[in-house]
């Protein structure tokens, strides 16, 4: 189960269901995306987030999430996914960050 997935079982689907989940299955999912993630080149300065946007949306659309993958530049993109709700609630906004800033190791 992806990061974004365990969000949304959280916050949409655990109140309305009686069922507790699998909570080792949703922890392994969860450190599988995110390893996955962290492999990915996206250091800047190049970003290359595309890959990352790429490997979400994936997850996403088996998840039956609608996607959009937004470039602004060749290999600078970013992806915005959305879940309705029903009004009954005010609206979440999940944000994070798709690149990773190089280590200057001297500074450490």
């Amino acid at each position: 189960m992806s990061l974004f997935r365990l969000s949304l079982l959280l916050l949409f689907v655990l109140p309305l269901t009686a069922q507790t989940p699998d909570w080792p299955q949703v922890r392994q999912e969860a450190l599988d995306t995110l390893v996955d993630l962290v492999k990915l080149r996206t250091s800047q300065p190049e970003g290359n987030e595309i890959l990352a946007a790429n490997y979400l949306k994936k997850k996403l659309d088996a998840e039956g999430i609608a996607s959009e993958i937004f470039e602004a530049g060749t290999g600078r993109a970013s992806i915005v996914a959305r879940v309705k709700g029903n009004g009954n609630k005010k609206p979440l906004l999940l944000l994070g960050h798709l690149d990773v800033v190089a280590v200057e190791r001297d500074e450490w």
